[in-house]
């Protein structure tokens, strides 16, 4: 298959290993795999510039308090504001 030269696309890539919700252990591995893989590569021969931007990693979770529940806990250990929780935004 061959594929016509187009006007060269800059991609940039962004791993996000993400386990939370996932059916199967390892899926935060994806990133990586798909670097190990050749990804970079692949899209360079096809004449795209490539940057890889390496992985984000989320914020530490702020540890709750035993005594928070319901608003409270969302808005003081989830990092959502206090007035979208109660309606107010």
């Amino acid at each position: 298959m061959s594929y016509r030269k187009t006007k060269t696309k800059q991609c940039r890539l962004v791993g996000v290993p993400v386990q939370d919700g996932a059916g199967r252990l390892g899926c935060e591995m994806g990133p990586s795999a798909y670097r190990t893989a050749g990804i970079a590569r692949a899209l360079s021969e096809l004449g795209h510039s490539v940057t890889d931007l390496g992985n984000v990693a989320p914020l530490p979770q702020r540890p709750m308090k035993q005594w928070q529940c319901g608003a409270e806990a969302a808005a003081g250990g989830g990092g959502l504001d206090r007035r979208a929780v109660e309606g107010g935004v």
